[in-house]
């Protein structure tokens, strides 16, 4: 099947907004990843897949009266990282869809509080020591450069 078929579809029937978010509560990592995949994909696709990817966030809030929209995101990103083998493909999609998230909002000032809104509830500094491989260490070293070390008074060595 056509991919744009398939996200046209999601985009143009909202019902898939709850299907997606309760899809996010397993503890099924390849169902999760799956997911964050196709979220990212809506994010790059349109405007209205942007939207569908944010409501999708804010239906799994509300499901688990969580407080923030991404929280799913960096309870991910903290199990991952906190993890004996750190499961690199999952940590390379959890951190292309926050790219995906931040990047495809067309305001600027949006985007500096998505960002915001990021940095205040995950410390992107953990994820150097997280093993790098040619598909994490640019999405790692991308999502390092965007995130100010000061926020949490940690730098690493060589940086700031």
């Amino acid at each position: 099947m056509d991919s744009r078929i398939g996200l046209d579809y999601i985009v143009e029937n909202r019902d898939y907004i709850a299907k997606l978010g309760s899809a996010l509560d397993t503890q099924n990592a390849t169902v999760k990843k799956q997911v964050f995949e196709l979220l990212s994909a809506l994010c790059a696709y349109s405007p209205d897949g942007y939207a569908r990817a944010i409501e999708t966030l804010e239906f799994y809030k509300n499901l688990k009266k969580e407080r923030y929209r991404f929280k799913i995101v960096i309870n991910e990103l903290e199990q991952s990282t906190a993890a004996a083998t750190p499961p690199v493909d999952y940590l390379a999609t959890l951190l292309a869809f926050i790219n995906c998230v931040i990047i495809s909002e067309p305001k600027l000032q949006e985007r500096i509080r998505i960002r915001n809104e990021f940095i205040a509830v995950f410390d992107f500094i953990d994820l150097i020591d997280v093993p790098a491989d040619p598909l994490t260490a640019p999405l790692i070293a991308t999502a390092l450069d965007h995130m100010p070390y000061a926020t949490h008074g940690k730098c690493p060595d060589g940086v700031g």
